[in-house]
Protein backbone atom coordinates (compact mmCIF):
# COMPACT_ATOMS: atom_id res chain seq x y z
CA UNK A 1 0.00 0.00 0.00
CA UNK A 2 1.24 2.99 -1.27
CA UNK A 3 0.44 6.27 0.45
CA UNK A 4 1.52 9.25 -1.68
CA UNK A 5 0.63 12.03 0.73
CA UNK A 6 3.14 10.62 3.03
CA UNK A 7 5.40 10.29 0.29
CA UNK A 8 4.90 13.66 -1.32
CA UNK A 9 4.50 15.24 2.49
CA UNK A 10 8.88 14.21 3.37
CA UNK A 11 10.54 15.21 0.46
CA UNK A 12 13.86 14.68 2.21
CA UNK A 13 13.50 11.08 2.66
CA UNK A 14 13.36 10.31 -0.97
CA UNK A 15 17.09 10.72 -1.58
CA UNK A 16 17.71 8.09 1.75
CA UNK A 17 15.13 5.65 0.03
CA UNK A 18 16.80 5.47 -3.46
CA UNK A 19 20.37 5.36 -1.89
CA UNK A 20 18.77 2.15 0.89
CA UNK A 21 17.36 0.02 -2.22
CA UNK A 22 20.48 0.59 -4.19
CA UNK A 23 22.41 -0.67 -1.62
CA UNK A 24 20.42 -3.99 -1.18
CA UNK A 25 20.24 -4.26 -5.00
CA UNK A 26 24.01 -4.53 -4.72
CA UNK A 27 23.53 -6.76 -1.80
CA UNK A 28 21.49 -9.06 -3.69
CA UNK A 29 23.91 -9.07 -6.52
CA UNK A 30 26.72 -9.95 -4.16
CA UNK A 31 24.30 -12.89 -3.20
CA UNK A 32 23.69 -14.11 -6.50
CA UNK A 33 27.67 -14.09 -7.14
CA UNK A 34 28.01 -16.14 -3.98
CA UNK A 35 25.83 -18.51 -5.08
CA UNK A 36 27.10 -19.61 -8.40
CA UNK A 37 30.61 -19.47 -6.71
CA UNK A 38 29.56 -22.12 -4.82
CA UNK A 39 27.99 -23.82 -7.99
CA UNK A 40 31.12 -23.61 -9.79
CA UNK A 41 32.48 -25.60 -6.24
CA UNK A 42 30.20 -28.19 -6.54
CA UNK A 43 30.87 -28.89 -10.04
CA UNK A 44 34.13 -29.02 -9.72
CA UNK A 45 34.34 -31.66 -6.50
CA UNK A 46 31.74 -33.48 -8.67
CA UNK A 47 33.89 -33.36 -11.46
CA UNK A 48 37.33 -33.70 -10.36
CA UNK A 49 38.70 -30.77 -12.11
CA UNK A 50 38.94 -28.81 -8.54
CA UNK A 51 42.96 -27.78 -7.57
CA UNK A 52 44.59 -25.74 -5.15
CA UNK A 53 44.59 -22.50 -7.19
CA UNK A 54 40.99 -22.24 -8.42
CA UNK A 55 39.85 -23.55 -5.21
CA UNK A 56 41.80 -20.37 -3.62
CA UNK A 57 40.25 -18.16 -6.31
CA UNK A 58 36.72 -19.39 -5.29
CA UNK A 59 36.95 -18.56 -1.68
CA UNK A 60 39.06 -15.36 -2.33
CA UNK A 61 35.50 -13.94 -4.51
CA UNK A 62 33.24 -15.89 -2.32
CA UNK A 63 34.63 -14.22 1.07
CA UNK A 64 34.82 -10.32 -1.20
CA UNK A 65 31.26 -11.16 -2.31
CA UNK A 66 30.13 -11.76 1.56
CA UNK A 67 31.76 -8.87 2.68
CA UNK A 68 29.92 -6.36 0.45
CA UNK A 69 26.78 -8.17 1.03
CA UNK A 70 27.26 -7.74 4.61
CA UNK A 71 28.16 -4.21 4.44
CA UNK A 72 25.45 -3.25 1.97
CA UNK A 73 22.46 -4.84 4.14
CA UNK A 74 23.84 -3.06 7.17
CA UNK A 75 24.26 0.40 5.17
CA UNK A 76 20.48 -0.29 3.97
CA UNK A 77 19.39 -0.85 7.14
CA UNK A 78 20.77 2.42 8.65
CA UNK A 79 19.63 4.31 6.08
CA UNK A 80 16.48 2.99 6.85
CA UNK A 81 16.46 4.19 10.28
CA UNK A 82 17.87 7.82 9.08
CA UNK A 83 14.92 8.03 6.15
CA UNK A 84 12.00 7.05 9.54
CA UNK A 85 13.70 9.67 12.02
CA UNK A 86 13.85 12.20 8.98
CA UNK A 87 10.31 11.05 7.97
CA UNK A 88 9.56 11.26 11.88
CA UNK A 89 10.62 14.50 12.41
CA UNK A 90 9.32 16.28 9.78
CA UNK A 91 5.48 15.15 10.32
CA UNK A 92 5.61 16.14 14.10
CA UNK A 93 7.03 19.87 12.81
CA UNK A 94 3.76 19.36 10.06
CA UNK A 95 1.88 18.80 12.78
CA UNK A 96 3.10 21.25 15.12
CA UNK A 97 2.85 24.05 12.46
CA UNK A 98 -0.52 23.35 11.63
CA UNK A 99 -1.55 23.44 15.19
CA UNK A 100 -0.15 26.89 15.89
CA UNK A 101 -1.35 28.31 12.44
CA UNK A 102 -4.93 27.06 14.09
CA UNK A 103 -4.79 28.76 17.59
CA UNK A 104 -7.19 27.76 20.38
CA UNK A 105 -9.25 26.79 18.17
CA UNK A 106 -7.94 23.92 16.95
CA UNK A 107 -10.17 22.16 19.27
CA UNK A 108 -13.50 22.80 17.09
CA UNK A 109 -11.40 20.71 14.03
CA UNK A 110 -10.23 17.80 16.61
CA UNK A 111 -9.51 16.69 20.03
CA UNK A 112 -6.87 17.19 22.30
CA UNK A 113 -6.37 13.47 22.99
CA UNK A 114 -6.08 13.07 19.10
CA UNK A 115 -4.05 15.57 18.68
CA UNK A 116 -1.67 13.93 20.84
CA UNK A 117 -1.73 10.80 19.75
CA UNK A 118 -1.04 11.43 16.41
CA UNK A 119 1.87 14.04 17.58
CA UNK A 120 3.37 11.05 19.22
CA UNK A 121 1.97 7.08 18.67
CA UNK A 122 0.84 8.31 15.09
CA UNK A 123 3.95 9.55 13.83
CA UNK A 124 5.56 6.45 15.58
CA UNK A 125 3.85 4.42 13.33
CA UNK A 126 6.03 5.94 10.32
CA UNK A 127 9.28 4.30 11.31
CA UNK A 128 8.17 0.86 10.05
CA UNK A 129 6.40 2.55 7.01
CA UNK A 130 9.53 4.62 5.52
CA UNK A 131 12.50 2.76 7.43
CA UNK A 132 11.10 -0.80 6.39
CA UNK A 133 8.08 -0.82 4.14
CA UNK A 134 8.88 1.81 1.05
CA UNK A 135 12.37 0.74 0.86
CA UNK A 136 11.22 -3.18 0.30
CA UNK A 137 7.90 -1.79 -1.65
CA UNK A 138 10.95 -0.55 -4.30
CA UNK A 139 13.32 -3.50 -4.08
CA UNK A 140 10.59 -5.75 -4.52
CA UNK A 141 9.98 -4.49 -8.00
CA UNK A 142 13.71 -4.22 -8.67
CA UNK A 143 14.85 -7.81 -7.28
CA UNK A 144 12.70 -10.18 -9.43
CA UNK A 145 13.48 -8.55 -12.66
CA UNK A 146 17.36 -8.86 -11.51
CA UNK A 147 16.73 -12.16 -10.61
CA UNK A 148 14.98 -13.04 -13.78
CA UNK A 149 18.10 -11.62 -15.89
CA UNK A 150 20.54 -13.49 -13.80
CA UNK A 151 18.95 -16.40 -14.33
CA UNK A 152 17.68 -16.68 -17.97
CA UNK A 153 21.03 -17.61 -19.20
CA UNK A 154 21.48 -20.68 -17.04
CA UNK A 155 17.61 -21.91 -17.12
CA UNK A 156 14.88 -20.25 -19.41
CA UNK A 157 12.05 -21.94 -17.65
CA UNK A 158 12.81 -21.58 -14.38
CA UNK A 159 13.33 -17.57 -14.10
CA UNK A 160 10.02 -17.89 -15.97
CA UNK A 161 8.38 -19.51 -13.53
CA UNK A 162 9.68 -17.74 -10.99
CA UNK A 163 8.83 -14.49 -12.60
CA UNK A 164 5.33 -15.89 -13.71
CA UNK A 165 4.74 -16.41 -9.73
CA UNK A 166 5.74 -12.61 -8.72
CA UNK A 167 2.08 -11.15 -9.15
CA UNK A 168 0.91 -13.63 -7.05
CA UNK A 169 2.58 -11.67 -3.91
CA UNK A 170 0.95 -8.23 -4.49
CA UNK A 171 -2.51 -10.39 -5.25
CA UNK A 172 -2.98 -12.06 -2.11
CA UNK A 173 -1.87 -8.68 -0.27
CA UNK A 174 -4.81 -6.93 -1.96
CA UNK A 175 -7.10 -10.12 -1.09
CA UNK A 176 -6.53 -9.73 2.56
CA UNK A 177 -6.06 -5.53 2.58
CA UNK A 178 -9.76 -5.32 2.83
CA UNK A 179 -10.37 -6.86 5.79
CA UNK A 180 -6.80 -5.57 6.97
CA UNK A 181 -7.80 -2.15 6.90
CA UNK A 182 -10.99 -2.82 8.49
CA UNK A 183 -9.56 -4.05 11.28
CA UNK A 184 -6.65 -1.15 11.69
CA UNK A 185 -9.29 1.53 11.51
CA UNK A 186 -11.31 0.04 13.94
CA UNK A 187 -7.62 -0.58 16.10
CA UNK A 188 -7.00 3.13 15.85
CA UNK A 189 -10.80 4.29 16.35
CA UNK A 190 -10.36 2.67 20.00
CA UNK A 191 -7.10 3.66 20.42
CA UNK A 192 -8.36 7.50 19.96
CA UNK A 193 -11.48 7.24 22.03
CA UNK A 194 -9.05 5.40 24.62
CA UNK A 195 -6.90 7.94 24.84
CA UNK A 196 -9.57 11.44 24.67
CA UNK A 197 -11.42 9.96 27.42
CA UNK A 198 -8.20 8.77 29.75
CA UNK A 199 -7.33 12.83 28.92
CA UNK A 200 -10.51 14.29 29.74
CA UNK A 201 -10.65 12.26 33.03
CA UNK A 202 -7.38 13.51 34.51
CA UNK A 203 -8.60 17.11 32.95
CA UNK A 204 -12.06 16.47 34.91
CA UNK A 205 -10.44 14.39 37.94
CA UNK A 206 -11.57 17.26 40.82
CA UNK A 207 -15.26 17.51 39.29
CA UNK A 208 -15.91 13.98 39.34
CA UNK A 209 -14.50 13.80 43.24
CA UNK A 210 -16.77 16.45 43.81
CA UNK A 211 -19.58 15.15 42.43
CA UNK A 212 -19.00 11.62 43.16
CA UNK A 213 -18.77 10.45 39.63
CA UNK A 214 -15.65 9.07 39.75
CA UNK A 215 -16.75 5.25 40.32
CA UNK A 216 -18.71 5.79 36.83
CA UNK A 217 -16.18 7.51 35.13
CA UNK A 218 -13.84 3.92 36.24
CA UNK A 219 -15.99 1.70 34.73
CA UNK A 220 -16.41 4.12 31.43
CA UNK A 221 -12.86 3.68 31.33
CA UNK A 222 -12.79 -0.19 32.20
CA UNK A 223 -15.53 -0.41 29.25
CA UNK A 224 -13.04 1.50 26.74
CA UNK A 225 -10.36 -0.58 27.93
CA UNK A 226 -11.77 -4.03 27.39
CA UNK A 227 -12.34 -2.43 23.90
CA UNK A 228 -9.62 -1.11 22.71
CA UNK A 229 -8.11 -4.55 24.36
CA UNK A 230 -10.11 -6.52 22.00
CA UNK A 231 -9.40 -4.44 18.73
CA UNK A 232 -5.86 -4.99 19.81
CA UNK A 233 -6.23 -8.78 19.41
CA UNK A 234 -8.03 -8.71 16.32
CA UNK A 235 -5.28 -6.79 14.67
CA UNK A 236 -2.48 -9.37 16.32
CA UNK A 237 -4.44 -12.11 14.97
CA UNK A 238 -4.57 -10.75 11.79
Amino acid sequence: MFDKRLFVLVPSAKRHIITGVILQWVALMANIALFILIGLFLQQLLEATASPASVTILVGVATIAMTVRFVCQMMAQRMGQKTAAVAKSTVRQEVYDKLMRLGPSYRESIATGEALQISVEGVEHLESYFGSYLPQLFYAVMAPITLFACLAPLSLPTAAVLLACVPLIPLSIVAVQKIAKRVMNDYWESYTDLGQIFLESIQGLTTFKVFQADEARHEALNEEAETFRRATMRLLRM
